[in-house]
């Protein structure tokens, strides 16, 4: 199941997200390759570097491909199209290229904190009922997580600490980057950044990846990033740049755009350039709404949260339509198939796009993660009532098409076209 890459071959990775920088260090530290550049057809990284390393179009890399050049494709919903232009190119799967899940059986996630400050219309945080208390993970839960997963799966090399929640809220945030780096695993970390605690502490902890999520510039970013302050997000963005520079200039910085009919003119252009004044990388996604089991719900005909609702007449990319397409694709795999969610109270969750599945996952038992390896819940996952169901929908990969890159292109230039 698992492969290797021939030693001596130099290493591009295609897919220069989260997952691509999530691999770049275990390619290198851990399995002492060396990785030339990413390669990545996001017109936002053009003449940009990311962790470092330069980032090369598809085009320039076909274009005169290095001799013995072995391909990671670091990348879920783009990862068939990759193989097939690969192969059109003499490149052979398995010889010449590899999809980066090959190389590790499981990833995991780890939800230190499981509540947001913010309540984002479009988020189960704003629009699904809340949890009840801090919903925070134990310190001493989360060591023994990490020392399981070390005994367990020496393949494991990265860590993301963030599902629903906002990682910020743990007031023992930069001591568990710490304890993550001390085992050897890469942090992955997502936050909204609209609060300031440990922030130069989580810094110096050195996370290999930190997303900061908005959706606006100025007062625009306070419609659909509901409670959150524009001021707030400016002041810690610039103090966020500061603070890399000094202590971990190293850290990827990426600045998540969540692009609405509200946001998607001035202020996309506006909030691009200031992502790029800081250092940091623009990216950008359709504005979708989550979490999946209320998109179930709506397909069998109940409505919509009434803050779900009011959101989803923001979509670039209409609900109905949004559903039309996954539904039409239903046979796509998943890609979350892997993942190993572990909530803050220790259970292992059957997704992490479902927020509270009720009865569509009345076969799943909610274990503690230290009960069973790993490999019992990644088959507990594909057997479970659950994943079938989602399929069947097509919800399992719904958020792969509002991040398709050319369907972004398509409705914003039919939104401009409208507004002649």
């Amino acid at each position: 199941m698992n492969v290797t890459i021939p030693a001596g071959r130099p290493v591009y990775i295609w897919g220069a997200s989260w997952l691509g920088i999530a691999f770049l260090k275990y390619l290198t530290s851990r399995l002492g390759h060396k990785v030339e550049a990413f390669i990545d057809n996001d017109a936002n990284l053009a003449g940009q570097k990311v962790a470092g390393l330069p980032v090369l179009t598809s085009g320039n890399f076909f274009e005169n491909i290095p001799s013995g050049a072995f391909v990671v494709l670091a990348s879920i919903q783009y990862a068939k199209d990759m193989a097939a232009e690969l192969t059109a190119h003499g490149l052979l799967e398995g010889l010449d290229f590899i999809a980066a899940g090959r190389l590790r059986p499981h990833s995991y996630c780890l939800e230190v904190a499981g509540v947001c400050n913010l309540r984002c219309p479009s988020c189960a945080c704003g629009n699904s009922p809340r949890r009840a208390g801090d919903c925070l993970m134990k310190l001493g839960d989360c060591e023994k997580a990490l020392d399981k997963i070390v005994r367990e799966d020496p393949l494991a090399h990265n860590i993301s600490l963030y599902n629903w929640g906002e990682p910020f809220l743990h007031p023992e945030l930069p001591r568990i980057i710490e304890m993550c780096n001390d085992r050897g695993f890469e942090t992955l970390l997502s936050s909204n950044l609209n609060i300031d605690r440990n922030l130069e502490e989580v810094v110096k902890a050195s996370p290999a990846w930190f997303k900061v999520s908005l959706s606006g510039y100025g007062p625009s970013y306070e419609r659909t990033h509901a409670g959150g302050r524009w001021e707030t997000l400016l002041a810690n963005l610039k103090k966020l740049a500061a603070l890399r520079e000094k202590h971990s200039p190293e850290m990827q910085v990426d600045v998540g755009y969540h692009v609405y009919t509200h946001n998607c003119l001035e202020e996309r252009d506006q909030m691009r350039e200031l992502v790029r004044s800081l250092g940091f990388t623009f990216r950008e996604t359709l504005a979708f709404i989550f979490p999946l089991d209320i998109l179930a719900a709506y397909v069998s005909g109940a409505p919509l949260p009434p803050k779900a609702e009011e959101v989803s007449k923001m979509l670039l990319l209409p609900l109905s339509e949004g559903l039309k397409m996954v539904q039409a694709e239903a046979d796509v795999p998943c890609g979350d198939m892997d993942k190993i969610i572990v909530a803050w109270d220790m259970t292992v969750q059957p997704c992490c796009t479902w927020f509270a599945p009720g009865a569509y996952a009345a076969d799943w038992k909610y274990e503690s993660f230290l009960s069973a390896p790993a490999a019992h819940f990644k088959k507990a996952r594909t057997e479970s009532g659950l994943c079938r169901s989602c399929m069947k929908m097509g919800l399992h990969h719904w958020l792969d098409l509002y991040a398709r890159k050319d369907l972004l292109e398509e409705r914003l230039k039919l939104f401009r076209e409208a507004r002649v």
